[in-house]
């Protein structure tokens, strides 16, 4: 494998179907929804628009953000549920993937299972494992994205892995103990990052198994994680030193 280079410095951007369509907008409304933020709650994701660097999505507590440019913040969609696990796709725009729980007065199962956005977060469809799975870090491979891996805290917790696209899961079991992030590699399919309690960690079999990765950073907490999107030799890290 080639050497990679670890940088310990916090991640800023990450680059990191059902039929049934949720919309708790009223009925009367009439095209897409964003307000002028003026106060934020804390985030649990944040991922670079592929089509747009100039744009930041941020899955919060009660919403989704969108920022412009770091001068336009508005909040996107009529949901107000917790957005856990949030990312977005790694190619296509406007595609945004989440978990986590409803807000008050939503109709949705607690927990969300997976959710999926197509139109850039004014609507959300479920996508697999609806009332069953409440993934903290969820990421997509660049590589095929098809291929997805998350870290589930409500009921059977632990590793999954999705290969259509995240309508259907296999559980991978406990193999880190608990992942603060997941990453995955951006030209190889079966390749995929985890930030631990224990260090970060890796695995080159699609997360069947893992091993520890990088010696500065072993038995160090690493609470997140970035593969760099063009050149995987680099990694970004942000760890507990």
């Amino acid at each position: 494998m080639a050497r990679l280079w670890i940088a310990g410095f916090a991640l800023l951007a990450l680059v990191g179907a059902g039929s049934l369509v949720y919309v708790t907008r009223p009925p009367t409304a009439a095209g897409p929804r964003q307000v002028a933020v003026t106060e934020m709650e804390h985030a649990h994701g944040l991922a670079v628009d592929p089509s747009n660097p100039q744009v930041v999505w941020i899955g919060t507590h009660g919403s989704l953000i969108r920022a412009i440019g770091g001068k336009q913040w508005d909040r996107i969609g009529p949901q107000t549920y917790d957005m856990m696990g949030f990312t977005v796709h790694p190619t296509e725009a406007n595609i945004l993937l989440t978990s986590g729980h409803p807000g008050q007065n939503d109709r949705r199962p607690n927990p969300l299972g997976v959710e999926i956005s197509r139109d850039g977060g004014q609507t959300w469809q479920p996508l697999g494992l609806t009332g069953l799975a409440d993934f903290h870090v969820m990421t997509v491979s660049r590589a095929d994205s098809k291929v997805l891996w998350a870290w589930n805290v409500s009921g059977r917790r632990g590793l999954y892995r999705s290969k259509d696209g995240g309508r259907q899961w296999e559980y991978l079991g406990e193999p880190l103990g608990g992942a603060f992030y997941l990453a995955a590699h951006s030209q190889r399919a079966n390749v995929v990052f985890a930030g631990t309690g224990r260090g970060l960690a890796i695995s080159e079999n699609a997360g069947g198994s893992w091993q520890l990765f990088g010696s500065s950073l072993s038995g160090v907490p690493v609470t997140a994680v970035e593969v760099h999107p063009k050149n995987p030799q680099i990694i970004y890290a942000y760890a507990e030193t």
